[in-house]
C-alpha cells in the first residue's frame, strides 16, 4: 500500500513537472511569442498564471508575456499592471524598458522616464533606453 501511495506521488510530481516544462515550450501560446493572436497569448497566459504549476521565475515569464500581448491590443492599463507583477516577482531591463514604453503610450511621460532610467541604471550600454528616455523627456514638455 506504501509503495503504490509514493508512486503514486512521483507520478504526480512528475505529472506537474511536464506540464511546467510544457510551459516553456515554444508551442505554448503563453511563451511562443506573437506566432499565436493576441487572444490567444492572452488566454493561455491567464491560464497558467491562474494554475499555480508555475516557478515564480516562469510566473513572471508569463505576466510579462501576457503584459506584451495587451500591449499589441492597445491595452496599456492591462499591459502596465502585468508588468508591475513581473517586475515585483523579478526586475529586469527589459521589464522596466516596456513598463516605460506601455507608460509612455497612457502619456504618462514621468513614470516612464523613471522606468527607462532604472534600465539604463541596469544596463548603462544599452542606447536604446537612452533614447527612449530622451522621448519621453521631451514628450512630457
Amino acid at each position: 500500500m506504501r509503495n503504490s501511495v509514493l508512486a503514486g506521488l512521483a507520478c504526480a510530481v512528475v505529472s506537474l513537472a511536464a506540464r511546467a516544462a510544457v510551459a516553456q515550450s515554444a508551442s505554448d501560446p503563453c511563451f511562443a511569442g506573437a506566432a499565436f493572436s493576441t487572444d490567444v497569448r492572452v488566454a493561455d497566459c491567464t491560464r497558467w498564471i491562474q494554475s499555480g504549476q508555475l516557478s515564480a521565475d516562469n510566473l513572471g515569464v508569463a505576466y510579462f508575456n501576457r503584459g506584451i500581448a495587451y500591449e499589441d491590443a492597445h491595452d496599456a492599463a492591462r499591459a502596465i499592471a502585468d508588468y508591475n507583477h513581473a517586475i515585483r516577482i523579478e526586475p529586469s531591463a527589459g521589464r522596466y524598458k516596456n513598463r516605460g514604453n506601455a507608460y509612455e503610450d497612457t502619456g504618462d511621460f514621468d513614470r516612464a522616464v523613471d522606468d527607462f532610467s532604472h534600465v539604463i541604471q541596469l544596463t548603462p550600454g544599452d542606447a536604446g533606453a537612452w533614447y527612449d528616455r530622451g522621448n519621453a523627456y521631451q514628450d512630457g514638455l
